[in-house]
């Protein structure tokens, strides 16, 4: 009998987990322009950089700082999709969360994706660039 309220409480625990992870990844997704960084994440998701990074690696075995930076690539492709060719790296900048103008978005794409904003633009509005988004519409499948 011990051994399954251990169990249950052991399941209920991660079950917690997972729903807080979400809940901060849905901070992460609702608020892209005032997150910077991990420490800024955890600040607006109202807990500590280390609960957040403990929680991330059980429920999404990855680390805060690598699903930030996939949330933001995959917001600069839909913010793409959405705006076509009139998409201007400045915007995107903004409201992706990289930064406050089109150098940050450049030197995001540059150091992460080894691509530009005008390529990277090109390759999604013309077909050859398909992301499967996980973050903006797969977390909640989960």
């Amino acid at each position: 009998m011990h051994g399954e309220e251990w169990n249950g409480t052991v399941k209920k625990h991660q079950t917690l987990n997972s729903y807080k992870a979400k809940k901060a990844v849905h901070v992460l997704l609702s608020r892209p322009d005032e997150i910077r960084n991990v420490q800024d994440w955890a600040h607006n998701a109202c807990i500590s950089e280390d609960w957040l990074r403990k929680i991330l690696r059980k429920t999404y075995h990855k680390a805060p700082k690598q699903i930030l930076r996939e949330v933001r690539f995959e917001m600069i492709i839909h913010l793409i999709e959405e705006q076509g060719w009139e998409a201007i790296a400045h915007g995107v900048a903004i409201d992706s969360g990289t930064g406050k103008n089109c150098k940050a978005l450049h030197k995001f794409l540059k150091r992460h994706y080894d691509t530009t904003f005008t390529s990277l633009r090109k390759e999604v509005l013309t077909g050859k660039q398909i992301v499967k988004f996980m973050w903006l519409n797969g977390i909640s499948n989960e």
